[in-house]
């Protein structure tokens, strides 16, 4: 049987300046929204159509031939992506007015498609291409008409991920994931968008995908305390507790009256960072006033005992064996 595969995550491209790099795929509308991070720097590209691209920074000196396209000889690998566009003479004017030449075409590849390509910073090429897409679900069939009814269809959507994020069956959170792309489709600069986007990546364990998605959601509501808590969230699960614990209190910070529903996460996410910190006081301090503020937390009571548990440990001395 098969393996079960519902979509592309991302496009790994090996680059060896990312500013450089990242200037371009802005120019096809790309954001770079986590970065670099890891033993092998990637930073992390997102489009709103849903499209993901990594930029890992360990290539070669820049005069370094690219093995795959730059030698006569033709090795096996990687050679293009496609991006499919509504208007390839559009994109081509675009991308000519910035300076970015094409590399060939256009040409067509088959009746209801044509494309170009072009050389991408860093030796990569890139083709944009456009199709009828016949019996395919896609953007460029949204009508003037379909877009009227934009909003009901974003909130089905949304109201779907968060239906199949709810069952607690794994095997659902890919279906999930597309149609909160295809939301984020319809409404690019949608925070509830990109925080159930954050969520789902994060029920699947992929953690940068979900640093991604909170980080663009606290680029379109920075003073929201939602925002900052899932970006603490996501910082501590890739152990990276100092600026977890940063956004956290800046959450508590920005949290209001509305924000009530919020606080026994924000205080049980605050003990675990603190925990991971070896904090011990810290931590219990945190948790008991959790629990004066939510007295029937049953999730705060359970973190309770543990952080107590370290605190205990953390006074203990080591005492001398005396001779036997």
């Amino acid at each position: 049987m098969p393996v079960d595969i519902r979509a592309i995550a991302h496009v790994g491209i090996r680059v060896h300046d990312l500013a450089r790099s990242v200037a371009f795929y802005e120019h096809l509308g790309f954001r770079k929204t986590v970065g670099p991070v890891g033993p092998e720097p990637v930073a992390i590209l997102e489009h709103p159509s849903g499209v993901e691209i990594n930029l890992i920074l360990n290539a070669p000196d820049p005069a370094a031939p690219n093995v795959l396209m730059d030698v006569p000889e033709k090795h096996p690998g990687y050679t293009h992506i496609a991006l499919l566009v509504p208007d390839l003479d559009a994109a081509r004017a675009t991308l000519e007015a910035a300076g970015i030449p094409l590399s060939g075409g256009p040409i067509q590849f088959y009746e209801g498609a044509r494309g170009f390509f072009i050389r991408a910073t860093c030796s990569r090429f890139t083709r944009a291409a456009e199709s009828n897409l016949r019996g395919r679900r896609s953007i460029t069939r949204v009508s003037v008409k379909r877009m009227r009814h934009v909003t009901t269809e974003y909130d089905r959507l949304l109201e779907r991920a968060r239906e199949m994020l709810g069952a607690g069956d794994d095997g659902m959170l890919v279906d999930a994931n597309l149609a909160v792309n295809h939301a984020l489709v319809l409404r690019p600069d949608s925070v509830e968008g990109w925080l159930l986007k954050c969520q789902v990546q994060s029920a699947t364990g992929d953690d940068l995908a979900a640093l991604a998605a909170a980080e663009m959601a606290v680029a379109r509501a920075p003073l929201r305390a939602e925002c900052l808590y899932w970006r603490g969230a996501v910082l501590g699960d890739i152990l990276r507790y100092p600026d977890a614990l940063r956004a956290i209190e800046a959450a508590f910070q920005l949290a209001t009256d509305d924000d009530h529903w919020l606080l026994e996460d924000l205080y049980y996410e605050k003990v675990m960072i603190l925990e991971a910190l070896e904090m011990p006081d810290a931590a219990v301090a945190a948790c008991e006033a959790g629990l004066r503020t939510c007295p029937g937390s049953a999730l705060l009571r359970a973190a309770l005992a543990p952080a107590e548990r370290a605190k205990l440990r953390s006074t203990l001395k080591v005492l001398r064996g005396g001779a036997g």
